[in-house]
This record gives C-alpha cells, structure tokens and sequence, in this order.
C-alpha cells in the first residue's frame, strides 16, 4: 500500500461532495428552456406563468436574467403560499432608465427602452400585489464610468413601477466572482484545503455595495 493512501470510503465521500457542487452550476432555472426569456431583438412583452393559481396573490417578478436565477425558490414559495407568480424578462435588460451598448449588438439597446416602458404599462393595467425585480449590475459597469447613473436610472423607473402595486421589492445583486467558484469549492474539497480560499474582495465587491447604496435610496423614497 501507498503511504498516505486514504481509505476508499473517505476518498468516495470526498467525491460524491465534488460532484455535488459540479452539478450545482449545471443546475439552470427550468425558463431557459421556453422561450419566456426575450432576446436582444425583442421589444414586445411576454408574459409567462411560473406559478398558476387564481386565489392567491399575485407576484410579477421582472428584469433580466438574473431575475431568473431567482425564479426556481419564488416558484417553491409561491407554490407553498398559493401565489400566482408570473415574469416579464428580457436579456440583458435592466430596469434603470440607461441606454447601453451591449457588446454582442455593438449599437445602442433601443428594443430594451421600449420593452422597459411597455412593461411599466401593463403593470399599470395587471395591478399586481407585488412586483420583483431582479437584475445585473455587472453589465451596467462594463458599460457606464459613473456609478451614479444607477441611481438616476432607477430613479426613472421604479417609482412607475410602484405606483402599479401595493409591494415593490428590489433584489440586490450578487457582485460578480473574478473566477468559476464551483470549479474552486469542488478543488478545495478534493484537495482537502479551506474552501475559504475560494472567497475574494476587491473593487467588483466596493462598486456592488456602492450601487447597492444607491438602490437603497431609490427605494426608500418610496412608500411601498
């Protein structure tokens, strides 16, 4: 026998737990596989039904794909609460009131304005109870120089959005990892080192909390 060797079991463990993780970032939100997520080129909305029920609330979750990553646990609990859970997304849109130029259309992202604005319009006419919005804040910054713009984006939307519900609730973003974390979790449990390692800081981390701040006062502004 090797010196060192570990007992198969443990080394199977050890395994069963990489693959776990592995699997996780395989794991997408089951809307990439309809057509409930628009395309750069779209401007009409699409309104889909995540979770159907007529009796309960009623909760629009809105924005871009990140508001997708939401979409698999606001399914589970509006299926436990009995909500009606519905979404309007569109790539790579955010809700701020900002002309970008997203790299992969090399011009200014016109079908995002006008989709941004039919959406404050049906939100006007489906009153909601509760509007989520979920979005990017890492396409924004490859884009802007000015931080601020963020606020005065949101500042242009939101209150719209608000006015259309009784609850509007905004869901921070997640600041963006300088590397793949689950290839970092699953090579840290291999090697049996501290998966704190995986852990990072920096500028992507001070820009997220300082946008988060300007989402804080957007929102505060508003009674709802």
């Amino acid at each position: 026998a090797l010196l060192g060797a570990r007992p198969a079991a443990t080394r199977f463990d050890d395994f069963a737990q990489q693959q776990r993780i592995l699997d996780a970032k395989a794991n997408r939100p089951r809307i990439y596989d309809t057509d409930c997520q628009l395309p750069y080129t779209a401007a009409d909305l699409k309104e889909c039904t995540a979770v159907e029920n007529q009796a309960g609330l009623t909760v629009v979750v809105v924005g871009d794909s990140h508001a997708s990553h939401w979409l698999p646990a606001l399914e589970s609990i509006g299926v436990r609460y009995g909500w009606r859970v519905l979404t309007h997304i569109k790539s790579s849109c955010s809700l701020a009131e900002i002309d970008v130029v997203p790299p992969k259309l090399g011009r200014i992202y016109h079908e995002c304005s006008v989709w941004r604005e039919n959406l404050i319009g049906r939100m006007d006419v489906l009153e909601p109870d509760v509007i989520i919005v979920g979005q990017s804040t890492y396409g924004f910054l490859l884009l802007e120089d000015d931080p601020e713009a963020w606020r005065i984006g949101l500042e242009g939307t939101l209150p719209r959005l608000a006015a259309s519900s009784e609850h509007l609730v905004l869901l921070r973003d997640i600041p963006r990892a300088p590397w793949d974390i689950p290839t970092c979790l699953s090579t840290a449990v291999w090697k049996r080192r501290d998966t704190r390692e995986c852990d990072f800081s920096g500028s992507s981390i001070e820009i997220s909390n300082q946008l988060s701040e300007y989402e804080k006062m957007v929102i505060g502004k508003i009674e709802n």
